[in-house]
């Protein structure tokens, strides 16, 4: 098994700015994936604030991209939230007060206790559903490499 970096090096023999193509390359598929992530937020219903489709960014540095949320409440719309604790009442509160539900907030920390909440992936399965069309298209550029193009 040859790793990324020897790849690397022994393409960069072909071309000499094969580093500066993938780089541009792994930019430009997490900010492709950073909008998709975003997009299958918005389609799962999950949109209260706008922080967590916020808090969605890309980065990429060197030979390393990355696509990540800074927002905690992400992942309790990724993976959801089992029974058996209390929600915090803060957030819960300010939810209630926006969406005009006037109910006592112990109301809801209970029923999120016993029954969780129910998980809305949208993070893991945008990956999944693109993965293939970025192993493509890398292959496509490392075909372009090697061709001289």
């Amino acid at each position: 098994s040859i790793s990324a970096e020897k790849l690397l090096n022994k393409l960069s023999l072909i071309d000499k700015n094969i580093e500066v193509k993938f780089s541009e390359f792994l930019d430009t598929q997490a900010r492709v994936l950073e909008t998709k992530i975003k997009q299958r937020l918005d389609s799962v219903g999950a949109i209260d604030t706008g922080q967590a489709k916020q808090g969605i960014h890309s980065q990429q540095s060197g030979l390393k991209a990355e696509v990540r949320s800074n927002t905690l409440h992400s992942s309790i719309i990724e993976y959801g939230r089992r029974p058996g604790t209390f929600p915090p009442s803060g957030p819960l509160q300010r939810w209630a007060d926006r969406k005009g539900i006037d109910v006592p907030i112990f109301v809801i920390q209970r029923s999120i206790m016993q029954r969780g909440i129910k998980a809305r992936p949208f993070f893991y399965v945008t990956w999944s559903d693109y993965k293939g069309q970025f192993n493509n298209k890398m292959v496509s550029l490392f075909k372009r490499v090697i061709a001289g193009k």
